[in-house]
């Protein structure tokens, strides 16, 4: 696509997708570290306490900080270490070096954490260490993965490279080892330098030991990097970050080897010689000044940008990662279908996007191939780096915003989900037929969101019960008899659960909701939806199908099975007029990990306890167990005054005409005849 002259003199600077987190005054103060005859005594000891109760390791690169453990453990040739499947080259080389076999764990794009049934698949009698990374300013949920890590005997390396947050967070509190860098790109950038929190003393003093053998680091090299990478701050600055793109561009060579390339490496780390070093004082110097003047505030200002330009790219975008609960964008990550078309088209306007080229899906081992990591791989291929960071001005963003837009609808760049996770939206021009039922399903979208804000005060003004998130049940009398026989339908999804393979997955039943529902984890057996009965499957749950006959203006029922380790990332409702009733049947024995959170208040479920909410308030599921989780899910008509039922029944009669509802319904029949077909035919085996 040309671009017209005002965009041309618009765009004449270039937004780099990251910057360095460190001031000219930080790298002033760095710099004469270097002249100066400092004591090293007095800087270790203040690294090293950083975290209260914690004595941290100083290293010269979380690398170097992992080389370092795996000399000290007692490893043998062939022994193996499961890695999470999207990881930097230099870790993997690591570990090949001294002789040990990576092992991939794959994940899915929603939360970028390897489920229990992946960890506990590749684990076998040669596993030793598990290393699971944060990825992307992500905190994920490590808790059953170390549980069962832990009791397969293996050492658990938490890489946190991506997620410093100060003093708040010293690593898991459960995992072996806590690696945090300080690397060039990383959060209050020393340029180089590492933490590594061992909780075992004897270990850390073993590493201690073999470090201790190591030559300093001179400090001239550290003023050597410092120089570099403020000449790097200087270049990268919009303005004469953009002309240098240019001028590469004039030339036909890649400014990406030449210029944005050189921010990545603390080292070249081709050898373990290059690993193998104590930080120099001046290093030490400078890492004890950005520790001692990190501000976590400028965490939540760095991640409300990551969250604005989500809300500006809308629905169309998939961000890997959105089911953390905690997400500081420590940089911008996106999906899409043709990353090099869609990286110059980004470029063109101002904004340096990229791909990760120093990450890499790790390799299944040849003996193991059915590890291959096909997912992650499928993420690498499709992801690309935006700038996002609170230097990035409002009017920038809106712009970044709509340059996606237009990619997305007149250069037919399509973002996708992968293909056999979260189901994927095809590429299409928008001039095809398909490609305009795309747009209007898109318009109708963002139309029917506008007038649901609208009419969400409205409904609440009618409303009879609490417009509380989360209601007490005895506001709803006819809740009482689905309590008194909640055991009679546990039996029955029981028995529904019997043919579980054959029950759908959510995202299978309506492409709608492919950002909450992925790689069927969350599967749905559907007795009613939109007010329509199946009478298919209630014929395989008779009981319940009659508790469920007499609540008034019944919407939408059906058992929701949510696999162990499986989160459904916050999302809203579509009406305020349609209250949610959950009735817990299958409840992780591990209740404190398994959990709801509706607005601010965070929920559990017990065997045969009914949980009535508002889900138009933003809400989120966790089951961080090994368990799964069932509950018996309906909706129901809130109790209005006249005037809001009128509207309220008006607009899901309006909605059951649309494609949200039209596809599920005519998707359901499909499964409805596979189920009944498979439970038929185990019936005549038996």
């Amino acid at each position: 696509m040309k671009l017209t002259s005002d965009e041309r003199k618009r765009n004449m600077g270039l937004w780099s997708r990251t910057r360095l987190d460190v001031s000219w005054r930080d790298l002033l103060a760095g710099a004469l570290a270097c002249a100066g005859t400092l004591k090293r005594e007095p800087l270790i000891e203040q690294a090293e306490f950083y975290w209260p109760g914690h004595k941290s390791l100083i290293g010269f690169s979380v690398r170097s900080g992992f080389d370092l453990l795996l000399q000290a453990l007692d490893l043998k040739p062939g022994d193996e270490v499961l890695f999470s499947a999207l990881n930097v080259k230099g870790m993997i080389n690591i570990a090949r070096r001294a002789e040990l076999v990576p092992v991939p764990l794959d994940f899915d794009h929603s939360n970028v954490t390897p489920d229990m049934a992946t960890l506990k698949r590749a684990i076998s009698p040669r596993s030793k260490i598990l290393v699971i990374a944060h990825l992307f300013g992500c905190r994920l949920a490590l808790d059953p993965l170390i549980k069962a890590a832990h009791e397969a005997g293996l050492i658990v390396v938490e890489d946190c490279a991506q997620a410093f947050n100060g003093t708040d967070y010293p690593g898991h509190p459960e995992a072996d080892v806590s690696m945090f860098s300080f690397g060039p790109l990383k959060t209050a950038t020393a340029l180089g330098g590492a933490l590594i929190n061992v909780r075992d003393s004897a270990l850390r003093k073993k590493m201690h030991g073999i470090q201790d053998l190591y030559p300093v680091q001179p400090n001239g090299k550290q003023l050597n990097r410092i120089v570099k990478f403020a000449g790097l701050k200087l270049l990268t600055m919009p303005l004469i970050f953009g002309l240098i793109q240019r001028g590469f561009a004039v030339t036909g060579r890649d400014y990406e080897d030449a210029v944005a390339d050189s921010v990545r490496n603390v080292a070249v780390l081709k050898s373990a010689k290059n690993l193998r070093l104590k930080p120099s004082n001046a290093l030490l110097s400078l890492l004890c000044r950005r520790l001692k003047m990190f501000d976590s505030s400028t965490l939540e200002r760095r991640a409300q940008a990551g969250r604005d330009l989500a809300e500006l790219l809308g629905d169309d975008a998939v961000l890997p990662g959105q089911a953390n609960e905690h997400h500081d964008y420590w940089v911008f990550p996106i999906l899409v279908d043709e990353p090099a078309r869609f990286i110059a088209h980004l470029r063109a306007r101002g904004f340096d996007a990229s791909d990760l080229p120093r990450s890499q899906a790790v390799a299944a081992p040849d003996d193991r191939p059915e590890l291959e990591p096909l997912r992650a791989a499928e993420l690498l291929s499709k992801l690309i780096i935006l700038p996002c960071y609170e230097q990035l001005p409002a009017p920038e963003m809106r712009r970044l915003a709509a340059s996606f837009h237009t990619a997305m609808q007149t250069q037919a760049i399509g973002s996708s989900p992968m293909h056999g996770t979260a189901g994927g939206k095809t590429l299409q021009r928008w001039w095809t037929w398909e490609g305009l039922r795309a747009k209007r399903r898109r318009f109708v979208k963002k139309s029917g969101k506008r007038l649901i804000r609208r009419l969400s005060d409205f409904l609440a003004s009618q409303s009879l019960v609490s417009n509380a998130p989360v209601i007490d049940q005895k506001q709803f009398p006819f809740l009482k008899e689905i309590q008194d026989q909640w055991q009679d339908i546990h039996s029955e999804m029981l028995q529904v659960l019997k043919h579980k393979e054959h029950i759908p997955a959510f995202e299978e039943i309506s492409s709608d909701q492919k950002r909450i529902a992925q790689n069927r984890q969350w599967r749905t057996f559907i007795l009613y939806g939109f007010g329509t009965r199946s009478d298919a499957n209630c014929e395989h749950a008779p009981v319940t199908a009659g508790l469920l006959e007499r609540v008034p203006n019944i919407q939408t029922a059906l058992f929701s099975i949510l696999e162990p380790g499986y989160r459904i990332p916050a999302h809203r409702g579509v009406t305020k007029g349609i209250l949610r009733c959950h009735v817990g049947l299958i409840v992780p024995e591990d209740r404190g990990n398994c959990w709801m959170r509706v607005d601010q208040e965070k929920c559990h479920w017990g065997s045969g306890e009914l949980l009535v909410f508002d889900d138009t308030y933003e809400h989120e599921v966790r089951n961080d167990t090994s368990q799964e989780r069932v509950v018996l899910l309906f909706d129901f008509e809130r109790p209005m005054r006249l005037a809001g039922r009128l509207v309220n029944r008006l607009f899901i009669r309006l909605l059951k005409l649309t494609a949200y509802y039209q596809e599920p319904k005519k998707n359901l029949k499909s499964f409805e005849e596979r189920f009944d077909s498979a439970t038929r035919r185990m019936e005549k085996h038996l």
